[in-house]
């Protein structure tokens, strides 16, 4: 189904409008009698109300602007009538997320003078997640096909993760966009290490095919890229496990995830002793 152009316009004007709430503005007028754009920074973001007002201001600073990325992202597609995981869907939500981030850096309430942007872009995290392969105009998840059992489906999921993965850095993505995160929730861990050997090899013999990748793929993947810990591997031996964690950045790329309501959701502390102690 097209987007109505009014609709899309009318949602657009309302994201911008969201995300041109000056929170940190606000909050301090309100809460603490001062205008951080006159103080620290004088940038009107949760960085400059944690400097100036410290946590009291600035967690709830914050919150609500993440909220303003997130909240025209999450609802506004709602009455949109396109079918939700469309190409179509998926790039409405791309431009109200914008349509919020530039609310935030030139927001019309606070006379065009806004934030940087950065937690209201956190309402808007690019991630990738299980579900959707070689649905729509996707080839066959696998090169071997579709697969026919979940433990298959399940298992060969490590591929999709892969691909995405290695396409995004040698098309340059992270380049082009160097302040990116993108999250790989549900895809495992222990792949990582061998895939950004392999890169690094392999672009030391052919950069310049890529000559927009301009060092070590594995430093450009730990310095943009984040993975979940559900499902983790969890190996017979948890010594193995403990080594794969030492091969990256671990402790700076792994984000706690519970999948929630699944059957096979984590809790922190059952999550947690897969994990070594220090």
């Amino acid at each position: 189904m097209d987007l109505p152009l009014v609709y899309s316009a009318t949602a657009m004007m309302a994201a911008y409008l969201c995300g041109s709430i000056p929170s940190a503005v606000w909050w301090g007028r309100a809460f603490h009698g001062v205008d951080v754009r006159e103080h620290g920074s004088r940038n009107a973001g949760a960085t400059n109300t944690f400097r100036v007002l410290g946590p009291r201001a600035g967690v709830p600073v914050l919150l609500l602007d993440v909220l303003k990325g997130f909240l025209p992202v999450r609802v506004l597609p709602i009455w949109s009538g396109l079918e939700p995981h469309s190409d179509a869907w998926t790039a409405f939500r791309l431009m109200l997320a914008l349509a919020a981030v530039i609310g935030h850096l030139y927001p019309v309430f606070a006379r065009f003078r806004g934030g940087k942007g950065i937690a209201t872009s956190l309402g808007a995290v690019l991630a990738i997640h299980p579900g959707a392969e070689g649905v729509g105009l996707s080839g066959p998840p696998t090169a071997v096909g579709y697969p026919t059992t979940y433990l298959e489906w399940h298992t060969g999921l490590v591929g999709s993760y892969i691909g995405h993965l290695v396409s995004m850095v040698t098309e340059g993505v992270f380049a082009k966009f160097p302040k990116l995160k993108f999250v790989l929730v549900e895809g495992g861990i222990s792949w990582l290490p061998p895939i950004m050997w392999r890169l690094d090899k392999n672009w030391k013999a052919l950069r310049m095919t890529t000559p927009w990748v301009e060092r070590l793929p594995s430093e450009i993947i730990q310095e943009h890229v984040l993975l979940t810990t559900q499902p983790v591997e969890e190996p017979e031996n948890p010594a193995h496990f403990h080594a794969i964690l030492e091969m990256f950045d671990a402790a700076h790329m792994l984000m706690f995830a519970t999948d929630y309501p699944h059957w096979d959701g984590d809790t922190p502390d059952f999550a947690g002793r897969l994990f070594p102690k220090h």
